[in-house]
C-alpha cells in the first residue's frame, strides 16, 4: 500500500513538474499575448473619437391652485382647465420661448417667420410630433404636462438650463395673468353681493344664516381682491442634470488582460500537444492512417 502510495504521489508530482516545464518553456507567448492585447486596447481607448451624445437636462416646476380660490369660484376642475387650455395656448408658448431666447427645439432651429415658428411650436409642444409627422416619445418631448392629484408638473428639455428656468418662470406667470383675469372679477362680485347683503336694513333668519355660510367664501374672494392671496401656487423651477456616463475602461482592460493570459496558457498546452503527437511514431501513424481514410 505505502508503495502505491508513493507511485502516485510521483505521478502527481510529476505530471506537475510537467505542466511548469510546459509553462517554462513557451513562457514568452504566455507573456508577449496579454501584455499586446493590453497595450492594443489601451492604444484603442486613447485613439478612438469621443461620443458624446446630446443630453438635455430637464427642468421643471409646479403649481396648484389656492384652495381657497374653490370657495368661491364656480371652476371645479381648475387645473384640468389651466393643463389643457393656458398650457396649451399657442400665443403664450411661443412668446415664452421668444422671450427666453430659445433658438432650437429638439434638432430643428426655430425659424425666424413668426407663422413657421409657431407652427414648429404646435407640433413639438401641443401635438406632440416632429416635422416629419411622427410621434415623439416621451422621453424626447422638450414639453411635458402633468396633473396629478392637484399639483400640475411642467417638465421642458432644452439644452440651456437658464433658458429653460426663464421658459417656465414666463409661462407660469402669463397663466398666473389669465386666471387673475378670469377670477378676479368673480372675486369682485363675491365681495360685492355679501356686501350689499350685510347692508339691507331687514334681515330676517334666513339671511343671517345665509351671511353665515357665504362668509368663508367672501373672506377668500376679498383677500384676492386685495391682493392678500395668489389663484395659484408657484414652485421655483428646479434642473436635474442627465446621469454621466459610466467610465467601464478599467474593467474592461482588467478583463481583456486575463483573457488574454488565460487563453495564452490554453494555447501552450495545444502546442506542447501538438508537439508531442509529432514526436509519437505511433500517433503520427494513426492520424495519417485516418487522413487516408477520409480522403478515399
Amino acid at each position: 500500500m505505502d508503495k502505491e502510495k508513493k507511485m502516485e504521489q510521483n505521478e502527481d508530482e510529476i505530471s506537475l513538474v510537467d505542466l511548469l516545464v510546459v509553462l517554462l518553456k513557451h513562457w514568452k507567448m504566455i507573456v508577449v499575448v496579454p501584455v499586446v492585447v493590453l497595450a492594443a486596447l489601451i492604444g484603442y481607448t486613447f485613439v478612438k473619437p469621443v461620443q458624446k451624445a446630446e443630453e438635455k437636462s430637464e427642468t421643471y416646476i409646479s403649481l396648484m391652485v389656492n384652495p381657497l380660490i374653490k370657495q368661491f369660484s364656480s371652476f371645479n376642475n381648475l387645473e384640468d382647465f389651466i393643463s389643457n387650455i393656458y398650457l396649451k395656448d399657442l400665443d403664450i408658448l411661443y412668446a415664452s420661448i421668444q422671450e427666453a431666447g430659445i433658438t432650437k427645439i429638439g434638432s430643428y432651429e426655430l425659424p425666424l417667420k413668426k407663422e413657421e415658428g409657431m407652427y414648429l411650436v404646435k407640433s413639438f409642444f401641443i401635438d406632440g410630433k416632429n416635422l416629419k409627422n411622427q410621434t415623439i416619445q416621451e422621453v424626447d418631448k422638450p414639453f411635458l404636462i402633468e396633473n396629478k392629484n392637484g399639483v400640475i408638473t411642467i417638465t421642458v428639455r432644452f439644452n440651456d438650463k437658464e433658458q429653460s428656468s426663464k421658459f417656465l418662470e414666463l409661462i407660469t406667470l402669463s397663466v398666473k395673468t389669465k386666471l387673475n383675469e378670469l377670477i378676479l372679477p368673480i372675486a369682485k362680485k363675491e365681495v360685492g353681493d355679501y356686501e350689499r347683503i350685510i347692508l339691507e336694513d331687514n334681515k330676517n333668519a334666513s339671511t343671517q344664516n345665509l351671511l353665515q355660510i357665504r362668509y368663508s367664501a367672501y373672506s377668500s374672494a376679498l383677500q384676492l381682491v386685495k391682493g392678500e392671496q395668489e389663484i395659484i401656487i408657484i414652485s421655483n423651477p428646479i434642473s436635474v442634470e442627465p446621469p454621466a456616463p459610466s467610465n467601464n475602461s478599467k474593467t474592461i482592460l482588467f478583463v481583456a488582460f486575463f483573457a488574454a493570459l488565460f487563453f495564452a496558457i490554453f494555447l501552450a498546452f495545444v502546442l506542447e500537444a501538438i508537439e508531442n503527437i509529432r514526436k509519437d511514431p505511433e500517433a503520427m501513424a494513426k492520424i495519417r492512417s485516418a487522413l487516408k481514410k477520409d480522403s478515399q
